[in-house]
């Protein structure tokens, strides 16, 4: 089915619900020169737990530890030193001071 983008603008939801009853593609027109098209949606597959093992073995090869919601880790990160890690400096305090107030 044909529509120029104004008419498809203006009945949208209509185009929508022939697309989800009918399934018939909708050729989107603009000077009577087709842009786009819409279609049915196609269900999402979902991955196999297979597959959900086999990439995060892959991304732990990788370096990237993956942490699932709820799930506690044993290695806790400690905050670091920052610049060159050899005194603990307040970056606010020293901003100030170079500032001519």
């Amino acid at each position: 089915m044909k529509v120029k983008i104004a008419e498809l603008k203006t009945h949208l939801s209509k185009y929508v619900q022939a697309l989800r009853e009918g399934g018939e593609p909708v050729e989107v027109c603009v000077r009577e020169q087709t842009v786009a098209y819409l279609t049915k949606a196609q269900p999402a597959s979902s991955p196999s737990a297979e597959a959900d093992r086999a990439l995060a073995d892959r991304l732990k090869r990788k370096g990237i530890l993956l942490q699932r919601p709820g799930f506690v880790t044993s290695r806790r990160l400690e905050p670091g030193l920052p610049g060159d890690q050899k005194k603990m400096e307040n970056s606010v305090v020293e901003i100030r001071k170079e500032k001519d107030w």
